[in-house]
């Protein structure tokens, strides 16, 4: 199966397009590495985003108001949770992905590992 990149036009990571599963990271050939993604099955968490067919640029909002519109895109979303996932277990540092914002997701990653040490 042909993969597929995740990044958006400015260079930063991107949502999963539709029906794809995270398959490992590539070198771009300019220093830059990229997640890729295999599409498996057309019936995956993805197909069923409320994001699916928005341009994923409202995912990478550039200030406040951005990040509240894409929010409430996510708040409608019946797969919140695995998106989420997939941005913590892919270390996704930009954008918003299940609801939850780069800070949010800073945050939540600390909590799970102050928790991890319990």
């Amino acid at each position: 199966m042909e993969p597929l990149t995740l990044a958006a036009a400015s260079g930063r990571s991107c949502r999963l397009t539709a029906g794809a599963q995270p398959s490992g990271r590539r070198s771009t050939g300019d220093g830059r590495t990229v997640n890729t993604v295999t599409r498996r099955n057309a019936e995956v968490w993805t197909d069923q985003a409320a994001c699916r067919g928005i341009d994923p640029e409202v995912f990478f909002p550039s200030d406040g108001a951005g990040v509240l519109t894409a929010l409430a895109i996510c708040e409608r979303c019946p797969v919140k949770a695995p998106c989420l996932e997939y941005a913590l277990d892919n270390g996704i540092e930009h954008g918003v992905f299940g609801g939850v914002s780069e800070r949010g997701r800073q945050r939540l990653r600390r909590t799970r590992r102050l928790e991890s040490r319990h």
